[in-house]
């Protein structure tokens, strides 16, 4: 648990991602350590960001409708995303859940650019 350690790792996370391109320490009681558990990164090269989103509709009741009265319609979906530390990102929108397109994101994260899988998108991002 060395300092220089936390601080070569900040240096290498937050100069990157940081529009000031400062590090500004002292706002974490001069502790490097401290920095890297609490101050909010883009996590890049070793995670993937899962965002759920659920919501109930209400069902369209017209003549046609053979939904049962008291049936509730639920929508589900996920959004994907790995971060790169060269700015790339790997980006899916699916119903499919985590259990399915973590294997997925995996085969695709091995091809990389030349991956055929139509559930995910390349781009790139920027720190603004």
């Amino acid at each position: 648990r060395n300092d220089a350690v936390y601080k070569t790792l900040c240096e290498r996370v937050y100069l990157i991602q940081s529009k000031r391109k400062a590090l500004n320490v002292a706002k974490f009681g001069n502790s490097y350590r401290r920095m890297l558990e609490v101050r909010p990164r883009v996590r890049t090269g070793g995670g993937l960001y899962v965002l759920k989103y659920q919501k109930v509709i209400q069902i369209q009741r017209d003549m046609w409708t053979e939904i049962p009265v008291g049936a509730v319609l639920e929508s589900i979906y996920y959004r994907y995303l790995y971060f790169f530390e060269d700015g790339r990102v790997l980006y899916a929108l699916t119903h499919a859940t985590p259990g399915e397109m973590v294997p997925r994101f995996h085969k695709m994260l091995l091809h990389g650019w030349g991956s055929k899988d139509k559930w995910g998108v390349w781009g790139s991002f920027s720190i603004k």
